[in-house]
Protein backbone atom coordinates (compact mmCIF):
# COMPACT_ATOMS: atom_id res chain seq x y z
CA UNK A 1 0.00 0.00 0.00
CA UNK A 2 2.95 2.42 0.93
CA UNK A 3 4.13 1.42 -2.38
CA UNK A 4 1.30 2.31 -4.48
CA UNK A 5 1.19 5.64 -2.87
CA UNK A 6 4.69 6.76 -3.33
CA UNK A 7 4.29 5.55 -6.95
CA UNK A 8 1.08 7.92 -7.05
CA UNK A 9 2.91 10.54 -5.26
CA UNK A 10 6.28 10.03 -8.17
CA UNK A 11 3.57 10.31 -10.89
CA UNK A 12 1.71 13.37 -9.64
CA UNK A 13 5.15 15.48 -9.49
CA UNK A 14 6.33 14.42 -12.40
CA UNK A 15 2.30 15.31 -14.07
CA UNK A 16 3.18 19.13 -11.89
CA UNK A 17 6.61 19.09 -13.34
CA UNK A 18 5.76 18.87 -16.70
CA UNK A 19 2.81 21.40 -16.36
CA UNK A 20 5.28 23.72 -14.96
CA UNK A 21 8.00 22.92 -17.88
CA UNK A 22 5.18 23.57 -20.45
CA UNK A 23 3.64 27.37 -18.85
CA UNK A 24 7.39 28.27 -18.77
CA UNK A 25 8.40 27.60 -22.26
CA UNK A 26 9.08 30.78 -24.47
CA UNK A 27 7.02 29.33 -27.38
CA UNK A 28 3.64 29.90 -26.66
CA UNK A 29 2.55 31.77 -30.00
CA UNK A 30 0.56 29.17 -32.32
CA UNK A 31 0.23 31.20 -35.32
CA UNK A 32 2.22 30.73 -38.09
CA UNK A 33 4.05 33.32 -39.68
CA UNK A 34 2.51 35.65 -42.89
CA UNK A 35 4.93 36.63 -45.70
CA UNK A 36 4.34 39.76 -46.70
CA UNK A 37 5.82 38.88 -50.01
CA UNK A 38 3.83 36.29 -52.26
CA UNK A 39 5.02 34.64 -55.51
CA UNK A 40 2.73 35.47 -57.95
CA UNK A 41 1.94 38.95 -56.91
CA UNK A 42 2.94 42.48 -58.72
CA UNK A 43 4.83 43.35 -55.80
CA UNK A 44 6.85 39.89 -56.17
CA UNK A 45 7.98 40.51 -59.57
CA UNK A 46 8.35 43.55 -58.86
CA UNK A 47 11.48 42.71 -57.07
CA UNK A 48 14.34 41.87 -59.84
CA UNK A 49 16.33 39.88 -58.23
CA UNK A 50 16.50 36.43 -55.33
CA UNK A 51 18.04 38.10 -53.05
CA UNK A 52 15.98 41.11 -52.45
CA UNK A 53 12.89 38.70 -52.18
CA UNK A 54 15.09 36.64 -49.19
CA UNK A 55 15.38 39.68 -47.62
CA UNK A 56 11.69 40.35 -46.80
CA UNK A 57 11.20 36.93 -46.33
CA UNK A 58 13.04 36.72 -42.96
CA UNK A 59 10.95 35.82 -40.20
CA UNK A 60 11.03 39.02 -37.66
CA UNK A 61 12.82 37.93 -34.48
CA UNK A 62 10.36 38.18 -32.20
CA UNK A 63 7.84 36.18 -33.52
CA UNK A 64 10.57 33.96 -34.51
CA UNK A 65 11.24 33.10 -31.07
CA UNK A 66 7.87 32.88 -29.71
CA UNK A 67 6.18 30.47 -32.37
CA UNK A 68 5.93 26.94 -31.20
CA UNK A 69 7.92 24.60 -33.05
CA UNK A 70 4.80 23.40 -35.16
CA UNK A 71 3.52 26.78 -36.00
CA UNK A 72 7.55 27.10 -37.04
CA UNK A 73 7.04 24.26 -39.46
CA UNK A 74 3.90 25.87 -40.80
CA UNK A 75 6.06 29.02 -41.22
CA UNK A 76 9.06 27.05 -43.40
CA UNK A 77 6.75 24.60 -44.93
CA UNK A 78 5.20 27.92 -46.48
CA UNK A 79 8.70 29.50 -47.38
CA UNK A 80 8.57 30.36 -51.21
CA UNK A 81 12.30 29.36 -51.67
CA UNK A 82 11.93 25.87 -50.00
CA UNK A 83 10.63 24.32 -53.26
CA UNK A 84 14.21 24.81 -54.34
CA UNK A 85 15.10 21.32 -53.81
CA UNK A 86 13.31 20.38 -56.53
CA UNK A 87 15.60 22.03 -58.68
CA UNK A 88 18.42 19.84 -57.36
CA UNK A 89 20.03 16.68 -58.98
CA UNK A 90 20.27 15.29 -55.21
CA UNK A 91 17.55 17.04 -53.15
CA UNK A 92 20.14 17.78 -50.34
CA UNK A 93 21.71 19.88 -51.73
CA UNK A 94 19.51 22.46 -51.40
CA UNK A 95 19.73 22.59 -47.39
CA UNK A 96 22.77 24.30 -47.29
CA UNK A 97 21.87 27.46 -49.39
CA UNK A 98 18.67 27.54 -47.84
CA UNK A 99 20.08 27.38 -44.21
CA UNK A 100 22.96 30.16 -44.63
CA UNK A 101 20.01 32.53 -45.51
CA UNK A 102 16.97 31.94 -44.37
CA UNK A 103 16.50 32.51 -40.05
CA UNK A 104 13.22 29.89 -40.22
CA UNK A 105 15.19 26.79 -41.60
CA UNK A 106 18.35 27.87 -38.97
CA UNK A 107 15.85 28.50 -36.17
CA UNK A 108 13.68 25.35 -36.83
CA UNK A 109 16.89 22.74 -36.74
CA UNK A 110 17.59 24.36 -33.33
CA UNK A 111 14.32 23.01 -31.99
CA UNK A 112 15.08 19.97 -29.53
CA UNK A 113 11.63 19.02 -30.55
CA UNK A 114 11.99 19.33 -34.34
CA UNK A 115 12.14 15.91 -35.37
CA UNK A 116 9.24 14.62 -33.28
CA UNK A 117 6.92 17.33 -34.57
CA UNK A 118 7.76 16.70 -37.79
CA UNK A 119 8.00 13.12 -37.67
CA UNK A 120 4.18 13.43 -36.69
CA UNK A 121 3.38 15.59 -40.16
CA UNK A 122 4.88 12.88 -41.55
CA UNK A 123 2.80 10.39 -40.27
CA UNK A 124 -0.40 11.87 -41.18
CA UNK A 125 0.49 13.67 -44.70
CA UNK A 126 -1.07 11.85 -47.39
CA UNK A 127 -0.27 11.68 -51.60
CA UNK A 128 -2.17 13.74 -53.45
CA UNK A 129 -4.63 11.38 -55.46
CA UNK A 130 -5.70 11.94 -59.60
CA UNK A 131 -9.40 12.95 -58.12
CA UNK A 132 -7.75 15.29 -55.96
CA UNK A 133 -5.21 16.62 -58.56
CA UNK A 134 -8.07 16.96 -61.20
CA UNK A 135 -10.25 19.02 -59.12
CA UNK A 136 -7.64 21.31 -57.49
CA UNK A 137 -6.23 21.94 -61.36
CA UNK A 138 -10.25 22.94 -61.88
CA UNK A 139 -10.72 24.99 -59.07
CA UNK A 140 -7.43 26.13 -57.28
CA UNK A 141 -4.77 25.49 -59.30
CA UNK A 142 -2.93 28.12 -57.24
CA UNK A 143 -0.15 26.25 -55.16
CA UNK A 144 -0.89 23.15 -56.45
CA UNK A 145 2.34 22.08 -56.95
CA UNK A 146 3.06 22.20 -53.16
CA UNK A 147 0.34 20.28 -52.39
CA UNK A 148 1.33 17.25 -55.26
CA UNK A 149 4.93 17.43 -53.68
CA UNK A 150 3.88 18.12 -49.91
CA UNK A 151 4.94 14.58 -49.01
CA UNK A 152 8.45 15.07 -50.91
CA UNK A 153 9.02 18.23 -49.10
CA UNK A 154 8.47 16.60 -45.56
CA UNK A 155 10.99 13.93 -46.80
CA UNK A 156 13.68 16.78 -47.87
CA UNK A 157 13.06 18.26 -44.11
CA UNK A 158 13.92 14.65 -42.63
CA UNK A 159 16.67 14.06 -44.91
CA UNK A 160 17.65 17.71 -42.96
CA UNK A 161 17.20 16.56 -40.06
CA UNK A 162 18.84 12.73 -40.18
CA UNK A 163 21.70 14.26 -41.52
CA UNK A 164 22.31 16.98 -38.73
CA UNK A 165 20.85 16.42 -35.98
CA UNK A 166 21.38 13.17 -33.38
CA UNK A 167 17.92 11.38 -33.65
CA UNK A 168 17.49 8.79 -31.05
CA UNK A 169 16.75 4.88 -31.92
CA UNK A 170 13.10 5.18 -31.29
CA UNK A 171 13.69 8.60 -34.02
CA UNK A 172 15.24 6.75 -36.27
CA UNK A 173 13.13 3.54 -36.29
CA UNK A 174 9.98 5.64 -36.86
CA UNK A 175 11.67 7.52 -39.57
CA UNK A 176 12.50 4.50 -41.90
CA UNK A 177 9.16 2.57 -40.58
CA UNK A 178 6.91 5.70 -42.31
CA UNK A 179 8.69 6.47 -45.37
CA UNK A 180 8.81 2.82 -46.09
CA UNK A 181 4.76 3.08 -45.57
CA UNK A 182 5.18 6.36 -48.26
CA UNK A 183 7.04 4.47 -50.88
CA UNK A 184 4.53 1.71 -50.64
CA UNK A 185 1.73 4.02 -51.16
CA UNK A 186 3.83 5.22 -54.29
CA UNK A 187 3.58 2.52 -55.64
CA UNK A 188 0.08 2.01 -55.45
CA UNK A 189 0.00 5.49 -56.64
CA UNK A 190 -0.45 6.50 -60.40
CA UNK A 191 0.28 9.90 -59.87
CA UNK A 192 3.60 9.08 -58.43
CA UNK A 193 6.91 7.00 -59.21
CA UNK A 194 7.26 4.08 -57.00
CA UNK A 195 10.87 5.33 -57.13
CA UNK A 196 10.41 9.10 -56.76
CA UNK A 197 11.08 9.11 -52.68
CA UNK A 198 12.82 11.92 -51.88
CA UNK A 199 14.03 10.58 -48.32
CA UNK A 200 14.90 6.87 -49.89
CA UNK A 201 16.82 8.37 -52.95
CA UNK A 202 18.78 10.90 -51.15
CA UNK A 203 19.09 9.11 -47.74
CA UNK A 204 22.79 7.64 -47.07
CA UNK A 205 23.01 5.53 -43.66
CA UNK A 206 25.95 7.07 -40.93
CA UNK A 207 29.20 5.19 -40.99
CA UNK A 208 29.34 3.57 -37.38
Amino acid sequence: MKKLLVCRQISLMLMLLILLCACNSPYTDNTPYTYPLQPGTEEWASYRTKAEKIALLQIPEEKLNAMTTRALLETVLAYPYLSDYRAHDHAYGAYQPIYDTFNGLRELMARPDFADVLLKEYAGAELMTQQEYEERCETDPNGLADDFFYVDTLEFLLLCAVNNLDLNGRQEARLLALTAEKDAARAENPMYSASSGVFTDNYQPKKP
